[in-house]
């Protein structure tokens, strides 16, 4: 373990405490903008679809998967009408978001799956060709940043119903 982190590109720790230091923001209930509120969703979105690119190329197994994790988490936020309790001023034109630990967890989680995903294809060459490995790791990727989007779509929505 101790050799993997000391062959770690300096950046990584950089990101990985950057990445802290924003999933930590989101636990604190704040009020944003509509530019604000899309910020967060495009910067997940891309770094899992880079996560995709960067170890399964142009796979429409690996971009099927993703899309199809970014699916159900659309489908699962849209009946339960979630997210809850976003207040929205039309005066200040500012969103009220309550502060969520799911965020933060899920900000780790697409952070350490890129990380783990890369140290496993460095150990074993061939596991980028594994069906099942693909499958998983880019559905993997879609959940997670698709919570990111629907929070933001379904934001949006229901706050201009």
């Amino acid at each position: 373990m101790l050799q993997i982190l000391q062959h770690t590109p300096i950046w990584v720790f950089g990101l990985f405490f950057g990445l802290i230091f924003l999933g930590y923001s989101q636990t604190k209930t704040r009020k944003i903008s509509t530019q604000r509120l899309a910020i967060l969703p495009i910067a997940m979105l891309c770094l899992s679809a880079s996560g995709v690119w960067s170890r399964f190329g142009a796979s429409p197994l690996g971009f099927t998967a993703w899309l199809s994790g970014i699916s159900i988490v659309l489908a699962i936020f849209a009946w339960l009408e979630y997210p809850k309790n976003i207040v929205y001023s039309s005066q200040e034109q500012l969103y009220t978001i309550p502060g969520s630990w799911i965020a933060f967890t899920l900000i780790m989680l697409i952070f350490f799956t890129k990380y783990t995903v890369a140290v496993l294809l460095i150990r074993n060459s061939t596991l980028h060709q594994s069906t099942f490995f693909i499958i998983g790791i880019c559905t993997l990727y879609g959940l997670s940043s698709g919570w990111f989007f629907a929070r933001a779509f379904f934001t949006y929505y229901f706050s201009k119903k």
